[in-house]
């Protein structure tokens, strides 16, 4: 029987398995064959990501596992599991939002009335903050140097539109700073984590956005910049200028674009799927070659749980999840492909190898 004959059968075998197991249960094949059609591509060039990449010996055996119990979690397929008797309940971390203001006063924008409204702020109806500008008149006698700061926690995901118009969706466990008074020729904000910029054009105004080892520099446009570890920017529209500082090489990106500061600080460009890069505005985590064990460091950021690794197991991964789905779901599914168990004490999640 020839490979894309074993694939179908598989397939089909997954999802009868599937429907046939509780009327209850529910999943979505809109996307399996667009999943069928990618899986052919992996088959066809050799030694490339097979969602199992640490099992070469037997390698197809271990492929077709990998592909029925991966249905279920990958490009959109996804199924609701009734009640597990055996899996306890994980209870994320609770943590606040913190809006800290120029004066260094703190905010806590999740518990305050949504119509309160200050000269500095208001807060709408949709997690996001809506700040407002300073007058160069003002008698506080306010400097570029006096900064505020929007810190969101792991697990929660907040936006704000800074004082020039621009909108930013910052990700997990993320801090943005910007002044009270942006230059009139230069704006600029520092970032950690990650964000979604829209820009505000201004004329004769750049905006600028720093990382720890990176400058970006536009004048209106939509981009994503992830700093997480090294930092590597997503170009939606318009154009962005890259300058490292520690090389002094300069870079512009096109839409379409992703630019990666590697391990030798040197910026990398290459051309990406901007919807998987930005997937997490959507409420998607979303995989690609994705080592198990940087796996576990996102849903930690993602859930705000403590997940402690003590597995050898570092295959690669390939996939997406909604963020809305329960973290013992998660690792259920990721247990059916790789080859870990795991535990939950004392709200931590012990991973194992099986």
């Amino acid at each position: 029987m020839n490979i894309e004959n074993k694939i179908k059968e598989t397939k089909n075998n997954t999802i009868n398995m599937l429907l046939d197991k509780d009327n209850k249960n529910k999943i979505s094949l809109s996307n399996i064959d667009e999943y069928e059609n990618n899986i052919k591509k992996i088959d066809i060039e050799k030694n490339k990501n097979i969602l199992i990449t640490k099992h070469n010996k037997n390698i197809y055996i271990y492929k077709f596992i990998a592909i029925a119990a991966s249905i279920i979690l990958i490009f959109g397929i996804y199924f609701f599991i009734s009640n597990n008797k055996n899996n306890k309940n994980i209870i994320a971390n609770n943590t606040n939002v913190i809006f800290e203001l120029d004066n260094g006063e703190i905010i806590l924008p999740e518990k305050e009335n949504k119509s309160n409204v200050t000269t500095k702020y208001k807060i709408d109806n949709k997690n996001k903050i809506i700040a407002f500008s300073k007058s160069k008149n003002t008698k506080n006698n306010i400097s570029a140097t006096k900064q505020n700061k929007l810190i969101i926690p792991k697990g929660k995901q907040y936006s704000i539109i800074l004082p020039d118009g621009t909108q930013v969706w910052l990700n997990s466990d993320s801090e943005l700073t910007y002044p009270s008074l942006f230059n009139k020729h230069n704006r600029i904000v520092h970032l950690k984590g990650e964000a979604y910029f829209n820009v505000a054009h201004i004329n004769n105004s750049t905006f600028r956005v720093k990382t720890n080892n990176i400058k970006i520099t536009v004048t209106g446009t939509e981009f994503n910049v992830n700093s997480y570890n090294s930092t590597n920017v997503v170009l939606i529209k318009g154009s962005v200028y890259l300058n490292n500082d520690s090389n002094k090489q300069k870079t512009i990106l096109h839409p379409g674009e992703k630019a990666i500061v590697n391990n030798k600080n040197n910026i990398i460009v290459s051309k990406t799927n901007i919807n998987n890069e930005i997937a997490w505005r959507k409420g998607i985590i979303f995989f690609k070659k994705t080592r198990l064990n940087e796996v576990f460091k996102i849903l930690e950021r993602n859930y705000n749980i403590t997940i402690i690794n003590n597995s050898n197991n570092n295959d690669k991964i390939t996939g997406q999840i909604n963020r809305n789905k329960n973290i013992t779901w998660v690792l259920d599914n990721i247990k059916l492909f790789a080859p870990i168990k795991y535990n939950i004490k004392n709200n931590i999640i012990f991973i194992e190898n099986k």
